[in-house]
């Protein structure tokens, strides 16, 4: 499963509606973009990515007025840094 799939499906099963996870997942990737400069420790590029995509899905409830714990936005497994730079890169090149 690549980057863009794995997030897209992580995103989906707190929102439940297909529209709205790609529209938060294309702000997630912009995120990335912009800010990528910052990360410090490419070694923890795994869980960068999660937390913003997390955060942007919080974003999401709050403007929404919509409760969600924070057991319901759980972190699935982590795919090795290598793997996951990698898929950015292959998207950033994609688009």
């Amino acid at each position: 499963m690549d980057l863009h799939e794995e997030l897209y499906k992580f995103i989906l099963r707190k929102v439940k509606d297909a529209e709205t996870s790609k529209d938060i997942l294309q702000e997630v990737f912009l995120k990335i973009q912009l800010n990528i400069h910052t990360l410090k420790d490419y070694k923890k590029l795994t869980s960068w990515v999660y937390q913003l995509t997390r955060n942007a899905v919080v974003d999401y409830f709050r403007q929404h007025h919509s409760f969600l714990t924070m057991e319901q936005i759980d972190f699935p497994e982590q795919e090795t840094n290598d793997a996951l730079f990698q898929g950015f890169l292959n998207f950033s090149h994609w688009n």
